[in-house]
């Protein structure tokens, strides 16, 4: 598909393994949010996009995640945004975490990923801006982070990616969802 974007080292029979496996898994403990957000994000890897957001629709239906949600600030609509950016509907993404920013406007998550987006549509100042707003408040809530997590690399990472949007280069394609998909980029 035009915006699957499989990891390196991984084939899609192996996607789909992993993505049995998790439907076998929630059979039995339908209530295991991780597993349906694993769902949603294989579906996407595997450019599955309209599955990826029906389970997403399906989850918010039943509830979404639960304590699940509350604990770990995960949220249907963040994942539903990465679902849109993934697809290439980067307008629709953004729309969708806009309308987050009352809950998440603090987190640099939330920060570095609308820095993305806007990068991806060449929005060079606004994406400039969402990018402080991310090393800001990493830095401000640097004690609070777990302590796995390398803060430096983050910094580095979205400083990085800052200097690409002040010289007005095209976003390279990597998007961040998550914290430790950061260290990997």
């Amino acid at each position: 598909s035009p915006g699957a974007s499989i990891p390196p080292g991984m084939d899609p029979v192996q996607i789909r393994y992993h993505l049995y496996t998790c439907y076998q898994q929630v059979k039995t403990m339908p209530d295991a949010g991780p597993v349906w957000l694993s769902i949603v994000r294989l579906h996407t890897l595997l450019g599955e996009y309209q599955q990826a957001a029906e389970v997403l629709q399906e989850m918010a239906q039943a509830g979404g995640l639960g304590l699940y949600e509350q604990v770990y600030q995960e949220n249907l609509q963040a994942h539903l945004a990465y679902v849109y950016a993934e697809e290439g509907q980067l307008l629709e993404a953004l729309a969708t975490l806009d309308a987050l920013a009352d809950a998440f406007d603090g987190l640099p998550l939330y920060h570095y990923a609308r820095a993305g987006l806007l990068h991806r549509l060449e929005r060079f100042e606004e994406a400039i801006e969402q990018y402080a707003r991310a090393l800001s408040a990493l830095q401000e809530g640097r004690d609070q982070i777990e302590e796995a997590l390398d803060v430096d690399r983050m910094v580095n990472v979205i400083v990085a990616e800052r200097i690409r949007a002040e010289s007005g280069e095209a976003f390279d394609g990597t998007w961040a969802f998550e914290m430790e998909e950061w260290l990997e980029s």
